[in-house]
């Protein structure tokens, strides 16, 4: 998620939040999120991220001034030293050699120190000014790589237009397929090209900061990570300042657990929003007002919407930070699918563990992320493939249709044949079929129609 767009979940999550605290009742709740307005965080701003770059590189070029002239702290530290390597002795030292009997030694008539406490100035440049500033350069470095991954995906590539071993009239091999091949791959986009060009320009800075002295004698010391102390260094040198202000600003935005309820607020008004929209409507009869606490919106209940094909169960796993979405057929209770979608704030990179997760029992497992979806198939994740041109609320609203998708297929073939591999190894319970070669579930519904439960 490039930085920009953090900025604007935060804010966007934030408002909904407030406006569902000043509601009284059940109606009112629904009410303020049916009209809340759906701001699009991932809306494309050339402008908008060349000038978070541009900052990026000012900042850089602090930190690069900073690898050159930098605060060091300097101690003294106790040594001890044979005497007539010492050219003078403070009034500590020489009264703690007086007490110290073993360094003492007789000469002719008299007795002199052959050994003597003494003290040595370290210059140290592990101070904590100096640990922030190598803890704001990873964050750049990984602010600089959300940007590269968002602009790299805006370039059409081949894997993402070709079917492979697709040899069919529909292939985009087929050579009379001008329609096809005319969008295999990205033609003019000058402002991708002065982006990429720029985030390579701060990729080689980063990297010459990680060649100097300062970064090398530092890279291996513990990150700033809680909250950040002003210190009189930070309040009076200018380039130090510059450096507290970009990583006091960023904490909230790069802090996994805020990213998660921000996260949480603004996808469970998506939902809800996208589910009004496509023509369900709210079982009043079920649904117990949703509980918020001071962070994030809880759901103390599943909400129960009803539409004219299927039903949707909506609530929240807390222990799991995914929306569990049960589908269920209106005429047909008993044909049923169990929907997972996990949601992560993606600027640190986590993978999802699903083994505690009996994940069997789930038709789809989604792991959302705003730029990022992958489905969870073969007992690993696989990425998925949209638009980055799609809004929020568009990728909410493919992923919610996909859990009710139906295909009309004649139900005297397809109670034999599975309609996604074409295998015969078939188990059935009331016509809601499991197939024993792909492991994908399906239903024969209404005359001639198919419940697809399972992503293709």
């Amino acid at each position: 998620m490039r930085l920009n767009n953090a900025i604007s979940l935060f804010n966007q999550a934030s408002a909904i939040k407030n406006s569902l605290l000043l509601t009284k009742n059940f109606d009112d709740y629904f009410k303020v999120l049916n009209k809340t307005k759906v701001l699009d965080i991932q809306e494309d701003s050339y402008r908008i991220d060349f000038k978070s770059l541009e900052e990026l590189n000012s900042l850089l070029n602090t930190i690069l001034a900073i690898t050159r002239r930098h605060y060091r702290s300097f101690k003294n530290n106790e040594i001890i030293s044979r005497s007539e390597l010492i050219a003078n002795f403070d009034n500590e030292s020489f009264i703690k050699t007086t007490k110290e009997m073993s360094f003492w030694r007789k000469k002719d008539f008299s007795v002199k120190p052959l050994y003597a406490y003494s003290y040595e100035m370290i210059d140290d440049l592990n101070t904590y000014e100096n640990r922030l500033v190598i803890s704001a350069l990873k964050r750049l470095e990984l602010i600089a790589k959300n940007y590269d991954y968002y602009y790299a995906h805006q370039v059409l590539i081949l894997e993402n237009n070709l079917r492979k071993n697709d040899f069919s009239y529909a292939s985009f091999l087929y050579h009379d397929n001008r329609a096809l091949n005319a969008n295999l791959l990205s033609k003019e986009n000058t402002q991708t090209k002065e982006i990429d060009e720029y985030i390579l320009k701060l990729k080689d800075k980063i990297k010459k900061i990680q060649n100097t002295p300062f970064y090398l004698t530092l890279k291996d010391a513990p990150l700033v990570k809680e909250k950040i102390t002003l210190t009189n260094i930070f309040k009076e040198n200018r380039l130090y300042n510059q450096v507290y202000r970009f990583y006091y600003q960023t904490h909230q935005y790069l802090n996994q657990t805020l990213g998660d309820e921000a996260l949480l607020n603004y996808s469970y008004f998506l939902i809800i929003k996208t589910l009004i929209k496509a023509g369900y409507r709210i079982d009043q009869e079920d649904a117990k007002f949703a509980f918020l606490n001071e962070k994030a919106i809880v759901l103390t209940s599943a909400i129960r919407f009803l539409g004219k094909e299927f039903n949707l169960e909506l609530s929240y796993l807390n222990k799991e930070k995914a929306f569990l979405i049960k589908v269920i057929n209106a005429w047909r209770k008993q044909d049923q699918s169990l929907n997972l979608i996990y949601l992560r704030y993606h600027f640190l990179e986590e993978e999802i563990n699903l083994t505690p997760l009996d994940s069997d029992k789930y038709n789809n497992i989604y792991l959302y992320r705003f730029d990022q979806l992958a489905i969870y198939q073969n007992h690993q994740w696989v990425k998925a493939k949209f638009s980055f041109q799609q809004s929020e609320q568009e990728m909410i609203e493919v992923i919610l249709k996909s859990l009710t998708k139906i295909i009309s297929g004649k139900a005297e073939i397809y109670q034999a044949i599975c309609p996604y591999c074409g295998s015969r190894y078939l188990v059935s319970e009331n016509k809601n079929y499991l197939c024993l070669s792909c492991h994908k579930h399906y239903a024969l519904i209404k005359k001639d129609q198919i419940w697809i439960k399972d992503n293709l």
